[in-house]
């Protein structure tokens, strides 16, 4: 039940912080054992980022969104599967 509260609050807020503070951790690596990625979030989110600068990202995370914003949206979608499968709730 922690799981999907703090999953589905990370999700509603996007602020890992906040879900921190709601579950009483005083770490942030302990929120993150209960707070999930939900599938495709991830790969989405890196997708449609607007673009940086490279100084503020390293090359090779540049290199990984510009090949993940050429496949077409069905492989994203299968890429995202195999990254982080979907939890049921």
């Amino acid at each position: 039940m922690r799981h999907t509260f703090a999953t589905d609050l990370l999700e509603d807020t996007g602020d890992l912080a906040l879900v921190q503070d709601a579950l009483g951790h005083s770490k942030p690596e302990t929120t993150r054992v209960y707070a999930k990625v939900r599938n495709g979030r991830l790969v989405k989110a890196m997708t449609r980022r607007k673009a940086q600068p490279e100084e503020k990202l390293g090359p090779e995370t540049v290199k990984l969104a510009k090949a993940l914003r050429a496949l077409p949206e069905e492989q994203r979608a299968a890429l995202a599967s195999l990254i982080r499968p979907e939890r049921e709730k």
